[in-house]
């Protein structure tokens, strides 16, 4: 699909600013309705006080984590220059391989640090002590493997040819 997409807009900055501007808004609405519908619910059930920092900060992360993994997401593909490839890395690294990773002693420090750990780290309400890294922290490494991936996803596009 990438060559009927650059015939209709043969600037591939522009047709690559335009795939991420788009894909970051869908996860932008669904990362705002999504955080506002899990705040609600926990409130309803959960009698906790709901103010401060902590609250901020995990509000913030579960609007911009969608974002920012779509983003990733994104530029991984362009990379590949394969949806089912990039997919078929994704799913089970994202949901398999690191969640397993994370559990094993001797990688666990590494683990923390892949784009998606480093997220849902920055997602909870409460501190984790073997965590190396604060809340921020995570949503901040998550934005430096989102900006890699879209790096070399236009260095990518811009190189090879359709």
């Amino acid at each position: 699909m990438i060559g009927l997409s650059l015939t209709a807009v043969p600037h591939r900055g522009r047709l690559y600013g335009a795939k991420l501007a788009l894909g970051a808004a869908v996860a932008l609405a669904v990362g705002l309705l999504g955080t506002a519908g899990a705040f609600t619910g926990y409130a309803a059930f959960v009698p906790e006080a709901w103010d401060g920092p902590a609250l901020v900060r995990s509000a913030t992360a579960g609007v911009l984590y969608p974002v920012l993994l779509v983003v990733f997401c994104l530029g991984l593909t362009a990379v590949l220059r394969n949806l089912t490839a990039a997919m078929g890395l994704l799913l089970p690294v994202v949901f398999l391989l690191s969640p397993l990773l994370s559990g094993v002693p001797v990688v666990r420090h590494a683990v923390q640090f892949l784009p998606d750990r480093a997220g849902q780290y920055a997602l909870l309400y409460r501190d984790d002590p073997q965590v190396a890294y604060g809340h921020w922290t995570g949503l901040l490494i998550m934005a430096l493997w989102a900006a890699a991936a879209t790096w070399a996803g236009i260095r990518s596009l811009r190189r090879q040819e359709v």
